[in-house]
Formats: C-alpha cells, structure tokens, sequence
C-alpha cells in the first residue's frame, strides 16, 4: 500500500493532466519538507490542495472566467474560508470582498459514502464505500441581474445564475479525479436542484431514484407550469403521490455523480436498475395547483424561500 509521500506524488502526476494549479503556492512545492510540514501547507489549501491562485487558474482553465468576463466581471476577487476541514468554503467576488459583490459561494468537504443496511444491498456492494467530494453548498448568482419571466426566480435564490453550471461543474470532475475520489456528491435541498443536477448525478438510494424520475415524468408534462412553479409548489407541501392521495414531501438524500469504475459499477448493476424500475412504475404524481395558488395569494412565497 502506498505510503503517504507516495500519495502525493500519484496527485502531483493527476494535477498535471488538469493544469489547474500553480507551482509556486500548491502541493508541488514539496522538496524537502518533512511528513508534518506537508500536512500544515495541506491545511492551509481548499481541500488540502487548492490555493487561491489555484482556483483562479481553474476559473481561467475552464472557461469560467472568461464567461464572466463577458457579463462585466473582469475583476475576480478568491477568498478561502479552510479553518474547519469539515467545513471548507470558496467565496469569489467582484472586484472587492463584500456581500453585494459575491458571484459564487461553494462549500465542500471529503467524505465517505458507506454501505445502508436499510437498502439491503447485494452482497457485491455490502462493504463497498466510496469516497467522494461533497458538495455542502454551491451558490452562482449574478447581482447585476433581476428575475424576469424567462428566468423565474427559484427557491434558494437571491440573484439570477450567472449561466456556467456546465463549467463549473467540469471543474469539480477535474478536482475530484485529482484527489482519485469515487464521485460528487450532494443533498439537493430542492426539487429543482435535483432536476437541473440530474443529467450527471443519481440519487445513491435506487428508490429515491425511481421517485424521483416519476416526479419528472408525471410533473413536466404540464405546459403550464415552469421548473420555477414546481420546485417551490413542492417545497409548499402541494405534491401529492395519486395511489395514496397523500402529500408526499420532498427528500434530502444523497444524490452522486460517479467518477471511478466502481461508483460507476454500482449505479449500472442490474440490481440499482431493478430497484429504480420498481419504485418509477409504482409511482405517480400530481401538484394541487389550487392549494398552491391558495398560498401564493396568502403571502409573497418568492420572499420567503
């Protein structure tokens, strides 16, 4: 088994094929220090790795910078929250260091996804864990932008988005294929943030899965009603499950993008797929427009969210 300078060097040669870092603040500077030392420079990067410089160079490397500087942001200011390894935060600005200026806030941690009992998993998964990135809170906002009819506001948020979820998702793969973590992962606090992480994450409970992709089916079909009236009907307990005629609630579950071959194993196998199968057929749904359109006349919902 490698040891821990081995390590190391195995996320030295990764960070190569990414070039997201920068020799003279990140890990490369290694030459000389002793086990101790390299813990104290590690503590002292996101996710014991990233500087700031670092980060920018990953903006630039993938397009994100240049994406904001169209919108006007030419001015990229990178402040690291890393006291707390449980508890890591990326905060970048416009230009200065104030409330009104944030573009993107993301807090992240590692972390290992181990076996539920209650999913009796087959015996090829029983001891399987997985160790990931997760992603506690990811926020891109634009707040030189107001809401409009093309883009509702959605529960969560402050601002518009500032339209580089593709990209700044590619550079979460790019860090946690460096750190040869098994996946993403994340609690979609939201219908919605399910939804528009769906193309590439999968809920780690095949039934949540099912669920979920018979909410999309049943929900989606009617034209009168954006991603915007879904989430936050949802979010108001108006989505009922029709075989109960029960409200059914909305779920924070672990939700995951598989990176390696064995994350990737696990949601293809025959029996993730039979599960999902089983609760996406079972299922149905529909949303009490009239109870929501009940609150919605009763309060601003779109202040409160």
């Amino acid at each position: 088994m490698p040891d821990f300078q081995d390590k190391l060097e195995l996320i030295k040669k990764g960070l190569k094929s990414f070039e997201i870092y920068d020799s003279r603040n990140s890990l490369l500077n290694l030459e000389g220090l002793a086990s101790d030392d390299i813990m104290e420079k590690r503590q002292a990067l996101f996710l014991g790795l990233y500087s700031e410089t670092d980060i920018l160079n990953a903006l630039e490397r993938y397009g994100i910078k240049a994406k904001l500087e169209e919108k006007g942001f030419t001015n990229l200011v990178i402040k690291l929250n890393i006291d707390d390894p449980f508890h890591q935060e990326v905060l970048i600005y416009d230009t200065e260091e104030s409330p009104e200026n944030l573009l993107a806030h993301f807090i992240a941690r590692e972390g290992i996804i181990r076996p539920k009992k209650e999913l009796h998993l087959p015996d090829e998964f029983s001891t399987c864990e997985y160790d990931v990135i997760i992603i506690e809170w990811l926020c891109m906002q634009n707040p030189r932008e107001k809401f409009s009819e093309a883009r509702p506001k959605l529960p969560g948020q402050r601002f518009p988005g500032l339209g580089v979820g593709r990209e700044v998702l590619d550079l979460l793969i790019g860090m946690a294929k460096n750190l040869e973590k098994d996946g993403l992962m994340d609690f979609p606090e939201f219908f919605h943030n399910a939804r528009l992480y769906s193309t590439e994450f999968r809920f780690y409970n095949p039934e949540k899965e099912g669920i979920f992709q018979a909410m999309v089916r049943d929900l989606e079909r009617d034209p009168e009603h954006n991603l915007s009236d879904i989430s936050y009907a949802i979010f108001y307990n108006c989505l009922i499950e029709e075989n109960s005629n029960q409200i059914f609630p909305w779920f924070r579950e672990e939700q995951i993008l598989p990176i390696s071959e064995k994350t990737i194993r696990y949601f293809k196998s025959k029996w993730y797929q039979e599960e999902k199968r089983k609760a996406f057929e079972s299922h149905r749904f529909r949303i009490d427009w009239e109870k929501f359109e009940r609150i919605r006349r009763s309060k601003n919902i779109y202040e409160e969210v």
